[in-house]
């Protein structure tokens, strides 16, 4: 079942979505001296569905404690746009799926037709990360957050369970204070830092360009809100309907 026994021997597990820091946070705690890895999906560490109780009842076994799982919400449009970016740019080069920047899908596409790629693939969700990780997490283990969390001070919120213990946190606020978040998740002082950031890509002109001027049609911002409609209950204190409203004035065309 398990593809790499040091997984067993892990401090934290980062399973949250595509572009919510999870290389920032993985390598901050690393150079604190935690053992950590990160991961958006489960088959990415090399498990199969339904596989993730299994590794943690194994991991439970072995240490006598739950694992320690971080995972993180991000605004949904600043997520994806990034996502779309980090897929189209990054990810093709560190894949070697591309010999060089100059044929990947960023270089090649002038950046309104870029925006009307990323409209098309937010629209009927094949954008590359859309799916959430905390929805995974909850099915694989049939867990209910919104029931069984406690809120502690400053936004971090604990859930408890028999084999896992999850940190969950809006990814604005986690990153607000990044050391005073991880030490709040580790009980120590972790040392920052930082990893796979927009400005320091190569693409950071057309980035910005491309945020600029993006204007999304107030349907596709509610249908990709809708999808997350539960999480974002979970983690704004706002009504949907509120949080909803704010995107479309931010992002609507």
């Amino acid at each position: 079942m398990l593809s790499d026994p040091l997984l067993l021997d892990l401090d934290f597990l980062v399973f949250s979505s595509h572009k919510t820091g999870t290389q920032t946070i993985r390598n901050s705690l690393r150079a604190s001296g935690y053992r950590a890895v990160h991961c958006h999906q489960v088959n990415q560490l090399g498990l199969g569905d339904g596989d993730l109780k299994g590794y943690l009842d194994a991991y439970f076994t072995r240490h006598s404690k739950p694992l320690d799982v971080i995972t993180l919400f991000r605004e949904p449009i600043d997520r994806h746009i990034s996502s779309f970016f980090q897929g189209y740019g990054s990810r093709p080069l560190n894949e070697k799926e591309v010999a060089d920047k100059t044929e990947t899908l960023i270089y090649k596409l002038t950046v309104d037709k870029l925006r009307e790629q990323f409209i098309a693939e937010l629209e009927d969700r094949s954008l590359i990360g859309f799916s959430e990780s905390i929805h995974e997490i909850a099915a694989e283990l049939r867990l209910n957050f919104r029931e069984a969390m406690t809120t502690p001070e400053r936004g971090t919120r604990v859930m408890q369970a028999p084999k896992v213990r999850v940190f969950l946190s809006r990814f604005e606020q986690f990153f607000q204070n990044l050391r005073a978040s991880l030490k709040r998740v580790a009980g120590n002082e972790i040392t920052v830092e930082n990893s796979n950031q927009a400005n320091a890509k190569w693409y950071r002109e057309k980035y910005r360009d491309f945020r600029r001027g993006l204007k999304l049609p107030h349907a596709v911002i509610e249908g990709t809100y809708l999808q997350k409609r539960d999480l974002i209950e979970l983690f704004y204190e706002e009504p949907f309907d509120a949080v909803l409203h704010r995107a479309i004035v931010l992002h609507g065309d």
